[in-house]
């Protein structure tokens, strides 16, 4: 630990969200991650040496663009300097039929993504400070 560098303070962040979607038994890619993605940014903040908050807005990149998604998750620092945080319990996604944000029926992004039967799925967040 005494040669990591201690964050302390907001650290703004932007990238992308990507979707992978495999349909286990037709062994087909439903969903492509380069077609379906959403632009991402986030603020990292850090209490102090090992608590720190991330708050994410997802947005779809349509004209004008929506705002998809909004959440925020606690997490700790490894000793190792890992980021370690779980799903939030609770979290605001688009309501289309509404167009506004609303919390999620869900208790997860895992039951989320589950709800649609034989489904593999991955999530890759790919964040980078500007």
């Amino acid at each position: 630990m005494k040669s990591l560098v201690m964050h302390e303070g907001t650290v703004n962040l932007q990238g992308f969200m990507r979707w992978y979607v495999y349909a286990k038994m037709e062994h087909k890619l439903i969903v492509d991650p380069e077609l379906m993605f959403t632009l991402c940014e986030a603020e990292l903040t850090f209490y102090d040496n090992q608590n720190f908050a991330l708050h994410t807005r997802e947005t779809i990149p349509m004209d004008p663009p929506v705002l998809y998604r909004e959440m925020t998750a606690e997490g700790k620092i490894t000793p190792g300097g890992s980021l370690k945080f779980t799903w939030p319990e609770t979290w605001m996604e688009l309501n289309w039929a509404t167009g506004e944000l609303e919390p999620t029926p869900y208790a997860d992004l895992v039951t989320q993504v589950g709800a649609t039967r034989g489904m593999n799925f991955s999530v890759r967040e790919l964040i980078r400070a500007p």
